[in-house]
């Protein structure tokens, strides 16, 4: 049973899902009851919680997005409370909230978790895909209890999954052996999201790939890559994941990653959330061993 106002768990969800028809999808509930428990709540505080806004559908207010912080930290509270309970009783359970990126939810999270579930079953766990610095932020503003992401908030401690280097991505029938960052701009293919982590790195008058194919997620630029459509830019690790008929090949300048799980501070984790860590971390460990994961030498 929960200590939480079933109206406080509405409101996140509505917050988090900026609509009330996802919301009360994703909680099996009417639309007209999540709109009543979310008016309930903003007569109980006496204040608005969203405004509508054309552009995102639902937004909060100013004092919503300061009462959902207080809610998220309610929320926790409660997680903490119960895995106190655990500890003493030496019970795991409780609840594990995970930031990830698409491509770590493939790669590490999904065959960690199998294991996990199999041993704790009555461990709920929640997976929250969004970028790097979305998921930077929910951890530190613990919405979420850890993440896997390619490191770059130096104020998060940080264990390594894979320290990675980009690589080119061809067809295995193709006769391309190396590709420039700087000068084969017009026939890169990448994300957006490692277009932004490249052209920083870049000299300044490298251009801003504005002549390279730019799509969403990585599984993309492995197909179109598949299809001769350009070379494609990953982590090799990417390339693992998806299973496709593809080569690596070395770029220049080398790039380099590091990708792994941050969080506030790995002893302060409740033991559900150390033992999900220490089950990533296996199976990353496995990966490497086996030869399923390849670096570029």
């Amino acid at each position: 049973m929960s200590m939480i106002s079933n109206n406080v768990k509405v409101f996140v969800a509505v917050a988090e899902a900026k609509s009330v028809t996802v919301a009360a999808k994703r909680l099996y509930i009417s639309q007209p009851a999540v709109s009543k428990a979310v008016k309930t709540l903003e007569d109980d505080l006496g204040t608005k919680l969203f405004r509508r806004s054309k552009r995102t559908g639902l937004a909060l207010t100013t004092a919503g997005e300061d009462i959902l912080k207080l809610a998220y930290a309610l929320i926790r509270t409660e997680n903490d409370m119960y895995q106190t309970a655990f500890r003493e009783n030496n019970v795991i359970g409780g609840r594990v909230t995970v930031a990830s990126l698409p491509i770590t939810t493939t790669m590490w999270l999904a065959p960690a978790l199998q294991r996990f579930k199999a041993r704790y079953p009555q461990v709920a766990v929640a997976i929250r895909e969004d970028g790097v610095e979305e998921i930077e932020t929910m951890v530190k503003d613990q919405v979420a209890d850890f993440g896997l992401v390619d490191y770059t908030d130096q104020e998060l401690e940080h264990r390594t999954l894979l320290p990675e280097q980009f690589c080119g991505v061809v067809s295995s029938k193709s006769q391309v052996t190396s590709v420039s960052l700087v000068d084969d701009q017009d026939r890169l293919i990448m994300n957006d999201m490692s277009r932004d982590f490249l052209i920083p790195l870049l000299p300044p008058d490298a251009g801003h790939f504005e002549t390279s194919l730019i799509v969403r997620e990585p599984e993309s630029v492995i197909r179109l890559a598949e299809h001769e459509c350009g070379i494609g830019i990953v982590a090799p690790f990417v390339i693992a994941a998806s299973g496709r008929d593809v080569s690596a090949i070395p770029i220049t300048p080398a790039v380099y990653m590091d990708f792994g799980i941050v969080a506030n501070s790995f002893e302060s984790l409740s033991p559900a959330a150390a033992e999900l860590v220490r089950f990533i971390e296996e199976v990353a460990t496995e990966q490497l061993e086996s030869g399923l994961i390849q670096r570029l030498g």
